[in-house]
């Protein structure tokens, strides 16, 4: 609980794309930790950062970039889906391909 109390004094009254931007820079060190074996990140946290940096992305990408099992990916997919912070759109070029793209947009 005493995580939770932190984090919300961090975030107490900035607008979504204020709470985004710290949270990028905390993921990026956070992320960093990666290279010691050590995932200190979430899959929904690896998505949202996945997709500010690179922009929309086909599922497939995303799913590896994410370094989660295929199920862990789907549940993560699928709760941010329906927060409405990401979406899935069908690829104009290939029908078989979705791609995914942040719906809130980040500053």
């Amino acid at each position: 609980m005493v995580a939770v109390g932190l984090v919300a004094s961090i975030f107490n009254n900035q607008s979504w794309e204020q709470v985004i931007s710290t949270s990028i820079e905390v993921g990026n060190f956070l992320e960093s930790f990666g290279q010691f074996g050590v995932e200190l990140l979430t899959t929904d946290g690896k998505i949202i950062l996945y997709l500010h940096e690179n922009g929309p992305t086909r599922v497939k990408e995303l799913m590896l970039a994410s370094k989660s099992s295929y199920r862990g990916f789907y549940l993560a997919f699928e709760r941010l889906k329906e927060k409405d912070i990401i979406s899935a759109v069908t690829d104009s070029k290939d029908r078989r391909v979705r791609v995914v793209q942040l719906i809130k947009t980040i500053v």
